[in-house]
């Protein structure tokens, strides 16, 4: 056997080959380029359960590779065999030799599964077969339980314990070396993050990996060394050409398809999630009583919901009660296990079992739990449109679904980058048959170049044919490739770290050695926080506060002391001077370069034997370096110094910065204008130049602006001035006055007064037609002049008139409150309302529907006989079970309105020698369909049916005793009367008579108060 080539490899045989460096006759790519190659391979099809080589038996495969850019898909081959030598689930694996042999694909593995047989005269079947790759059984397993993740990578290489894709793998049952994944990295190649991230119970992992893609444009198979691959989409690796397609490979044509997009732009939605600041999530409202002797059996269990959905680093803080002993009150901290009892303890709710071991009640008053909610802000938006200035009608958007791992500024922008590439712009697609190239899979890069056709492709999809009688080939799906351009700066990195609390620099470094056991342990102090370095629990010899930081060099993993407990630590939770004071006790020094720059970089590095150099690597914790433009920059994590640099905003504008002491000197939205700065701004002390602005703060003064206002002349006089009386100001050399006094402006000329200015304030509120809104104009006189506006005004059609006023509202004269009204007045619209069910919700637009000469008879009796012999009542009671009803539908030209109802008065119940009675019997004219109301389409005469009819019967209990005649007992021959209680159920259903009527519709109009908007106001005192 000779060499096994994979997809893998097989390329860098290709390039060594047309390199003069390797046989071209052994190796299996170059033979792709050689038609009459397709008719030599071998093919070797092993049959695993009964380790049997079955080959000879099958014709042709169909083998296809889909395009698992758009949904998780497996590679399926497909084969008819007459004898059914493979059974459903056997292991088959498809393998490809050469002409002379010397090299070996494999190019699927898989289970088999029986299609269809057909038989036919003769009593011969023939059987179709598939073979579907490994990803075929990933499809059915689902989420355990709720799986919360927080500030997870999607994939990083160097983080992959704390990744997303790693974390779904590891459930899927696969191993680290059956990993073959890419780092998820943005636009500008900065790793992805997503804060928070629930995987539902019961959900199938392939759904949350299918979501996962589309959010990164990815692409996911499982190759033929069993490894599951992903590629990222979102940010454009240096991808090789994978294969080169012309006119020694291409057999027969080249089909070029012209897809053409009327798309004009993109949008895309998405819900960000941000934390808020540690508090209290759940307190008790009331006080608890637990019962002597409460155990956790017969405890009852508290289900306690948390003020927010979600919250994280959550612990109980404070727990506490009391009970009585000889009337003293014994106050106790509650202990779990011995005073409750956690039930459950998610990150969105608990449930907890209140225990008593004493002989006393035990009231518990106190029971805190702290957290840090999670706030959900939906419906941000990213759009991409084909010009700048594009109205809203000119729109036609592309759609794309939210997704829920898409939940960052810079994230949605990427995706519309890509989305607005794939569906906004014409394009070409390439189909033709070549050569068999099994080395290739969907996304590969190849040229094409056949006549006047000289372009890149992307591979869709490829069906592979290996036929004993027709050869081996393949048949390409391809579209036009067109590279997406990077814009590598990082101007638009957003930071939610509270900047006023952990300012700090790297001094204050204590080492302590324990001659006890000679253990190392590092204490960083950070103004606000304190780091601690330790392979143990730094509880277990010192006081822990919040929020301090401890570091495992070991795992490397950093938490936070919050809510009485170690938390994973966050970004935020953590200040960049003591993050870089943190990671540097296990940095390390690297001297190198690239292509764009070297220097000397101080790195966090897990993978030493991987070094990264460059000033764009967030492992970089301190750096001196220059790139080929003569940049040069010297920073660390307070402090940065760049000469010639690029100024991310606008790369043409070559910049110089000093920053020194500040909090985060990589922040470059923040200092994106800083060309000079010493101290940050949450010190209350510090010296900033931006363009055209220099600001000097001491103690948190401007010193900048009281100079400059002493400069323009302006003075401030703090000091009390009274004027008794008014004051008068003159203008030199006019006969123009200005008079203060009583609170008003008065300005005249030649002794009259020509205008008044009042004490007022205007302003604006949204209200409606009922007087929704209102203001108090709190230090104003009671008697104001209100002079209001219409800002503006929403409402539907058909509005007769728009109205706008204020008055005072008497309930509330204390306030000076008043009222503001804005409302339009409209009639209603003639529409036609068809119902297919009984419904009291009509329009507001109505004509009256009645009916005259309505005579309705209502007439029935029916007796009942308390026993069989009986021959009198007496002391006959009844009460009434229930009524019968009139009913009236109404249908005009046979549709359905609605129905009127009528309960008729309880009927006549009366003992009639030995029976009961129910008798009813009434005659009345009656208009059943006065002021009933439906809607009509229009105001001529409509055909108006109604159906009357009887619902319901009388159903009335009646009581008393009845008279029989029986024996007279005591020996006697004779008979007596004798009387029996009795209580019997009768029920009467009356017959029902109606006269014809005259049925007739009224049109009207309803005029209604509509609309709502909002009124400018101008108040002024009289």
């Amino acid at each position: 056997m000779g060499n096994i080539i994979t997809s893998k490899n097989s390329w860098e045989l290709l390039l060594s080959s047309i390199a003069g460096a390797f046989d071209g006759a052994d190796t299996f790519v170059l033979g792709t380029f050689d038609e009459a190659e397709n008719y030599k391979y071998k093919t070797i099809i092993t049959n695993h359960r009964t380790n049997e080589e079955i080959s000879k038996y099958i014709t042709a495969i169909k083998l296809t590779v889909p395009d698992s850019g758009d949904k998780i898909s497996s590679i399926k081959a497909t084969f008819d065999l007459e004898d059914l030598i493979v059974k459903n689930d056997d292991y088959v694996t498809i393998k490809i030799l050469n002409s002379n042999e010397s090299a070996e694909i494999t190019i699927l593995k898989g289970k088999a599964k029986i299609l269809n047989r057909s038989l036919n005269k003769i009593n011969t079947s023939n059987y179709s077969i598939e073979i579907v790759d490994e990803l075929n059984k990933l499809f059915e397993k689902v989420v355990a339980e709720d799986l919360f993740l927080f500030d997870k990578y999607i994939y990083s290489e160097q983080y992959k314990e704390n990744s997303i894709l790693y974390i779904i793998a590891k459930k899927l049952g696969f191993k680290d070396e059956q990993m073959n994944f890419e780092d998820v990295r943005d636009s500008q190649s900065r790793l992805v993050k997503i804060p928070f991230m629930l995987l539902r119970k019961d959900n199938r992992y392939i759904d949350e990996l299918q979501t996962l893609l589309d959010a990164t444009k990815g692409r996911m198979h499982i190759d033929n060394m069993d490894q599951i691959v992903f590629q990222n989409g979102l940010f454009e690796y240096d991808k090789a050409i994978a294969y080169p397609f012309d006119v020694r490979n291409i057999l027969r044509s080249v089909e070029e398809n012209y897809k053409y997009t009327e798309k004009n732009g993109v949008r895309v939605t998405y819900d960000s999630y941000k934390y808020l600041a540690n508090q209290v999530i759940f307190d008790l409202a009331n006080k608890v009583e637990v019962a002597p002797g409460t155990t956790n059996v017969t405890a009852k269990e508290f289900v306690i919901k948390f003020i927010t959905d979600l919250a994280t680093q959550h612990n109980i803080t404070k727990a506490e009660g009391y009970y009585y002993e000889n009337e003293e009150q014994i106050r106790i901290p509650l202990l779990l296990g011995i005073n409750y009892e956690l039930i459950e303890f998610s990150e969105t709710s608990a449930k907890v079992k209140f225990l008593n071991p004493y002989t006393t009640k035990f009231y518990i008053d106190k029971f805190e739990i702290k957290g840090i909610p999670l706030a959900m802000f939906s419906d941000n938006e990213v759009s991409i449109k084909a010009t700048k200035d594009m109205l809203e009608n000119e729109e036609n958007f592309s759609s794309y679904n939210k997704n829920k791992y898409i939940q960052t500024e810079e994230l949605a922008s990427d995706i519309a980058r890509v989305e607005y590439i794939r569906n906004c712009k014409n394009k070409k697609e390439y189909s033709f048959k070549s050569n068999f190239v099994p080395h290739l899979e969907p996304g590969d890069i190849c040229t094409l170049k056949i006549n006047d056709i000289d372009t890149l492709i992307q591979i869709s999809t490829i069906e592979h044919t290996l036929s004993r009688v027709n050869g081996f080939y393949s048949e390409i799906v391809a579209l036009e490739y067109e590279k997406i351009e990077q814009k590598f700066n990082y101007s638009k990195i957003e930071s939610l770290t509270a900047k006023d609390s952990f300012l700090g620099t790297l001094n204050n470094i204590k080492d302590q050695v324990d001659e006890t056991d000679k253990k190392l342990e590092e204490v960083i102090l950070i103004e606000g926080a304190r780091g601690f370095v330790s392979e143990t629990d730094p509880i277990l010899e010192r006081e822990i506060k919040e929020p301090d930081v401890w570091f495992h060099p070991g795992t490397k993993e950093f938490k936070v002391w919050r809510n009485g407990k170690w938390n994973p630590a966050r970004e935020e939770d953590i200040p960049p001077a003591l993050m870089t004071a943190l990671k540097a006790q296990a940095g390390i020094f690297r001297i190198g370069g690239n292509d764009t720059e070297a220097g000397i970089f101080f790195q966090y590095d897990k993978d030493k034997k991987n070094p990264v150099f460059g000033a764009t690597d967030p492992e970089n914790l301190a750096q001196v370096s220059i790139d080929k433009e003569a940049n040069v920059l010297i920073r660390n994590a307070n402090n940065k110094l760049a000469f010639n640099m690029r100024n991310p905003e606008n790369p043409s504008e070559i910049i110089s910065q000093l920053l020194m002491g500040v909090y985060n000197a990589d922040d470059t939205e923040r200092h994106k204008n800083t060309l000079f700065q010493v101290g940050d701004e949450s010190t209350g002390s510090y010296i900033k130049f931006e363009r055209g602005k220099l600001t000097n703060v001491i103690d948190g003064k401007d010193i900048g602006e009281t100079v400059n206002n002493i400069e323009k002349g302006n003075l401030t006089i703090n000091a009390n001035t009274t004027f008794d009386g008014k004051a008068t100001f003159i203008s030199a050399g006019s006969d123009e006055t200005t008079i203060i006094r009583d609170g008003s402006i008065s300005f005249t000329r030649n002794g009259q007064t020509i205008t008044t200015i009042r004490n007022m304030r205007s302003g604006s509120i949204a209200t409606d037609g009922n007087g929704s809104g209102y203001v108090d104009f709190t230090g104003m006189k009671n008697n104001l002049i209100i002079l209001p506006s219409i800002q503006s005004f929403n409402v539907s059609a058909n509005v007769r008139s728009l109205n706008c006023r204020a008055e005072k509202d008497p309930n509330y004269v204390a306030q000076n409150r008043y009222k503001f009204f804005v409302y339009g007045t409209q009639e209603n619209q003639e529409a036609m309302l068809f119902h297919t069910s009984y419904s009291n919700s009509w329009g507001a637009t109505a004509y009256t529907v009645g009916c005259e000469g309505s005579t309705v008879g209502i007439s029935g009796i029916t007796t009942k006989r308390p026993g069989s012999s009986s021959t009198g009542i007496k002391n006959l009671s009844y009460s009434i079970i229930s009524l019968c009803q009139i009913v009236q539908d109404v249908y005009i030209q046979g549709v359905y309105y609605g129905r009127v109802s009528y309960t008729l008065p309880a009927p006549k119940v009366y003992a009639s020698k030995e029976n009961v009675a129910v008798e009813v019997a009434s005659t009345s004219a009656w208009n059943g369909f006065s002021g009933m109301s439906r809607t009509t389409s229009s105001k001529d005469w409509k055909g108006i049916e109604v159906r009357t009819s009887l619902s319901g019967s009388f159903v009335v209990n009646a009581r008393g005793e009845y008279s029989w005649e029986g024996n007279e007992g005591g020996g006697g021959s004779g008979t007596v009367t004798k009387w029996t209680n009795f209580n019997m159920d009768i029920s009467l259903s009356p017959s029902l008579s109606f006269s014809n009527m005259k049925c007739y519709y009224i049109p009207t109009s309803v005029q209604t108060i509509v609309g709502g908007g909002t009124v400018s106001y101008l108040a002024i005192e009289q």
